[in-house]
Protein backbone atom coordinates (compact mmCIF):
# COMPACT_ATOMS: atom_id res chain seq x y z
CA UNK A 1 0.00 0.00 0.00
CA UNK A 2 1.47 3.05 -0.62
CA UNK A 3 1.59 6.45 1.52
CA UNK A 4 -1.55 8.14 -0.44
CA UNK A 5 -3.87 4.78 -0.93
CA UNK A 6 -6.50 4.41 2.25
CA UNK A 7 -8.37 1.63 3.65
CA UNK A 8 -12.56 2.64 3.97
CA UNK A 9 -13.53 1.43 7.29
CA UNK A 10 -16.16 1.37 9.87
CA UNK A 11 -15.99 2.04 13.48
CA UNK A 12 -19.02 -0.27 14.92
CA UNK A 13 -20.89 -0.15 18.32
CA UNK A 14 -20.72 3.44 18.31
CA UNK A 15 -23.76 3.32 20.68
CA UNK A 16 -21.64 2.57 22.88
CA UNK A 17 -19.66 5.11 23.88
CA UNK A 18 -22.81 7.48 23.77
CA UNK A 19 -20.33 10.65 25.27
CA UNK A 20 -17.61 10.33 23.04
CA UNK A 21 -17.52 12.76 20.49
CA UNK A 22 -15.97 13.41 16.47
CA UNK A 23 -16.44 14.99 13.52
CA UNK A 24 -15.83 14.48 10.16
CA UNK A 25 -11.88 15.34 9.32
CA UNK A 26 -11.05 14.70 13.26
CA UNK A 27 -7.81 12.24 13.69
CA UNK A 28 -8.81 8.86 15.27
CA UNK A 29 -6.23 6.84 16.93
CA UNK A 30 -6.42 2.67 16.89
CA UNK A 31 -6.19 0.76 20.03
CA UNK A 32 -5.31 -2.49 21.33
CA UNK A 33 -4.93 -4.12 24.08
CA UNK A 34 -2.62 -6.70 24.31
CA UNK A 35 -4.59 -9.02 26.71
CA UNK A 36 -8.06 -8.55 25.78
CA UNK A 37 -9.69 -12.12 26.74
CA UNK A 38 -13.45 -11.37 25.95
CA UNK A 39 -12.24 -9.94 22.10
CA UNK A 40 -9.03 -11.19 21.31
CA UNK A 41 -8.92 -9.39 18.31
CA UNK A 42 -10.86 -6.17 19.13
CA UNK A 43 -9.21 -2.83 17.90
CA UNK A 44 -10.82 -0.05 19.98
CA UNK A 45 -11.09 3.69 17.97
CA UNK A 46 -10.35 6.64 20.15
CA UNK A 47 -10.86 10.37 19.36
CA UNK A 48 -8.58 12.90 20.45
CA UNK A 49 -8.88 12.91 24.18
CA UNK A 50 -8.57 9.10 23.87
CA UNK A 51 -12.38 8.36 24.39
CA UNK A 52 -13.30 4.93 23.11
CA UNK A 53 -15.54 6.16 20.08
CA UNK A 54 -16.14 2.40 18.92
CA UNK A 55 -14.04 -0.72 17.49
CA UNK A 56 -12.92 -1.03 14.23
CA UNK A 57 -15.10 -3.39 12.07
CA UNK A 58 -13.85 -7.19 12.61
CA UNK A 59 -12.91 -8.16 9.29
CA UNK A 60 -10.49 -5.21 9.10
CA UNK A 61 -9.24 -5.11 12.49
CA UNK A 62 -7.67 -8.42 12.08
CA UNK A 63 -5.49 -7.36 8.68
CA UNK A 64 -4.77 -4.35 11.34
CA UNK A 65 -3.89 -6.32 14.23
CA UNK A 66 -1.18 -8.42 11.82
CA UNK A 67 0.50 -5.39 10.88
CA UNK A 68 0.29 -3.71 14.06
CA UNK A 69 1.97 -7.19 15.17
CA UNK A 70 5.18 -6.28 12.47
CA UNK A 71 5.21 -2.84 13.73
CA UNK A 72 3.47 -1.01 11.42
CA UNK A 73 1.87 2.05 12.41
CA UNK A 74 -1.15 4.27 11.06
CA UNK A 75 -2.85 7.09 11.10
CA UNK A 76 -6.37 7.48 10.94
CA UNK A 77 -9.45 10.04 10.45
CA UNK A 78 -13.23 10.61 10.72
CA UNK A 79 -14.24 10.25 6.96
CA UNK A 80 -17.54 11.27 7.64
CA UNK A 81 -21.24 11.57 10.08
CA UNK A 82 -21.93 9.32 12.18
CA UNK A 83 -24.86 6.44 10.13
CA UNK A 84 -26.59 4.82 13.07
CA UNK A 85 -24.41 3.02 14.82
CA UNK A 86 -21.09 3.15 12.49
CA UNK A 87 -19.04 5.78 11.85
CA UNK A 88 -16.75 5.76 8.49
CA UNK A 89 -13.28 6.26 9.01
CA UNK A 90 -10.16 6.23 6.60
CA UNK A 91 -6.88 4.56 7.76
CA UNK A 92 -2.99 5.02 6.24
CA UNK A 93 -0.58 2.84 7.11
CA UNK A 94 3.26 4.90 7.66
CA UNK A 95 4.86 1.95 8.02
CA UNK A 96 7.35 1.28 10.57
CA UNK A 97 9.04 3.56 12.65
CA UNK A 98 12.39 4.32 11.76
CA UNK A 99 15.67 2.27 13.88
CA UNK A 100 16.05 5.59 16.09
CA UNK A 101 16.27 5.70 19.63
CA UNK A 102 12.39 6.84 21.13
CA UNK A 103 12.34 10.01 21.43
CA UNK A 104 15.85 10.97 19.94
CA UNK A 105 15.31 13.44 17.34
CA UNK A 106 18.33 14.41 14.96
CA UNK A 107 19.76 17.23 16.09
CA UNK A 108 20.13 15.38 19.22
CA UNK A 109 21.67 12.21 18.09
CA UNK A 110 23.95 14.31 16.44
CA UNK A 111 25.19 15.80 19.81
CA UNK A 112 25.15 12.43 21.46
CA UNK A 113 27.89 11.17 18.14
CA UNK A 114 29.80 14.54 18.74
CA UNK A 115 30.30 13.61 22.29
CA UNK A 116 31.42 10.12 21.44
CA UNK A 117 33.98 11.34 19.04
CA UNK A 118 34.69 13.83 22.14
CA UNK A 119 35.24 11.00 23.90
CA UNK A 120 37.41 8.85 21.82
CA UNK A 121 40.09 11.55 21.07
CA UNK A 122 40.30 12.31 24.99
CA UNK A 123 40.95 8.25 25.33
CA UNK A 124 43.46 8.38 22.52
CA UNK A 125 45.42 11.27 24.11
CA UNK A 126 45.66 9.66 27.33
CA UNK A 127 47.01 6.44 25.96
CA UNK A 128 49.46 8.37 23.96
CA UNK A 129 50.37 10.40 27.00
CA UNK A 130 50.23 7.72 29.63
CA UNK A 131 47.96 10.97 32.14
CA UNK A 132 44.55 12.36 31.70
CA UNK A 133 44.02 15.63 29.70
CA UNK A 134 40.62 16.91 29.36
CA UNK A 135 40.37 18.83 25.86
CA UNK A 136 39.57 21.99 26.15
CA UNK A 137 36.69 23.61 24.04
CA UNK A 138 38.01 27.25 23.27
CA UNK A 139 34.94 29.53 22.51
CA UNK A 140 35.65 31.40 19.28
CA UNK A 141 33.28 34.61 20.01
CA UNK A 142 36.18 35.08 23.21
CA UNK A 143 39.71 37.00 22.38
CA UNK A 144 42.39 35.19 24.07
CA UNK A 145 44.86 37.16 25.63
CA UNK A 146 47.42 35.42 23.50
CA UNK A 147 50.37 38.18 24.20
CA UNK A 148 50.12 38.48 27.99
CA UNK A 149 50.40 34.35 28.22
CA UNK A 150 53.26 34.31 26.29
CA UNK A 151 55.00 37.46 28.33
CA UNK A 152 54.44 35.04 31.35
CA UNK A 153 55.90 31.65 29.42
CA UNK A 154 58.97 34.19 28.57
CA UNK A 155 58.90 35.44 31.96
CA UNK A 156 58.59 31.83 33.87
CA UNK A 157 61.48 30.44 31.17
CA UNK A 158 63.61 33.29 32.14
CA UNK A 159 63.26 32.50 36.00
CA UNK A 160 63.91 29.35 35.39
CA UNK A 161 67.69 29.75 33.48
CA UNK A 162 68.66 31.90 36.13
Amino acid sequence: MSEFEAIEAKVVKVSEFPDAKVSPGDEVKLYRRLEDMYKPNAVAVLNKKDEPIGYLEESIAEMIIEKMREGIRFRCEVAGERQGDEIPIRIYELGKPEELPVGVEEEELEELLELEEEEEVEEEAEEEVGVDIPLVEIDEDIPLPVGRIQEELEELIEGEEE
